[in-house]
């Protein structure tokens, strides 16, 4: 896994440190978008193993895992009883934009469909794939606010043996939001729409595979977002 990238398919578990209340733990961090999100706490305080309700944590918590320079961020966090934390989102990294106006959204089987029909020339002389897709950009309103989507590809060939190559192809979205910033939420429920609207464009159950937020001043400053999403399907077309 790269140091910013989470993947809704993958199942991550962390050993971390962490501070709440001022005071500093260590627990284990379960990353798995098809269940929900949640710290567990190494402790045997009373108050944290018996609280008698849930408790809001408003500000958000750092983990840092133990043992490398890995680090995620977690929000919306509600503290259980029986010491545990489950929260509603977790981004990579121990700091987060006020100025997210971007995201950048991948499903299951997009560049599926768009290759299909492509062929790979082969002469005596030359290997010819045409790997070029045809860009739209669009502006639409959605729930009174303004937006753009486009289509973006990342094409790549990296070297197996000198005599064997791999081309790997995949395509995504970028959503813009004119004028403002994204919150976690409105992000969480735009790409859902956004693999809703391709779902039914293509006729398939498509899925959020990777999310990525980041301000478009520093679009290499990117976060990867992941949230609960139950229904996920891999295999789609």
């Amino acid at each position: 896994m790269s140091q910013r990238e989470l993947s809704f398919f993958e199942k991550y578990k962390h050993t971390v440190n962490f501070s709440l209340d001022g005071e500093e733990y260590t627990g284990v961090l379960s990353i798995n978008a098809s269940q929900i999100l949640n710290l567990v706490i190494h402790t045997d305080k009373h108050d944290l193993l018996f609280a008698e309700e849930y408790r809001v944590i408003n500000l958000p918590i750092i983990c840092y895992e133990i043992g490398s320079r890995k680090t995620f961020t977690l929000h919306q966090s509600e503290l259980q009883r029986g010491g545990q934390i489950t929260c509603r989102y977790i981004t990579t990294g121990s700091s987060l934009s006020n100025h997210i106006d971007q995201f950048e959204v991948h499903l299951t089987g997009i560049s599926t469909w768009f290759e299909r029909l492509r062929i790979t020339e082969i002469t005596d002389t030359e290997l010819k794939r045409n790997t070029a897709i045809e860009k739209f950009l669009v502006d639409f309103t959605y729930q009174k606010n303004n937006y753009s989507i486009e289509n973006h590809r990342y094409v790549s060939s990296p070297t197996t043996t000198p005599t064997e190559h791999l081309i790997q192809i995949e395509d995504c979205f970028i959503i813009k939001k004119k004028n403002e910033n994204f919150t976690l939420r409105e992000v969480e429920k735009l790409a859902l729409e956004i693999r809703n609207l391709f779902s039914l464009l293509l006729g398939y159950s498509l899925s959020i595979e990777n999310l990525y937020i980041f301000s478009s001043s520093k679009r290499h400053d990117y976060k990867s977002l992941i949230f609960f999403k139950h229904n996920l399907r891999k295999n789609t077309i």
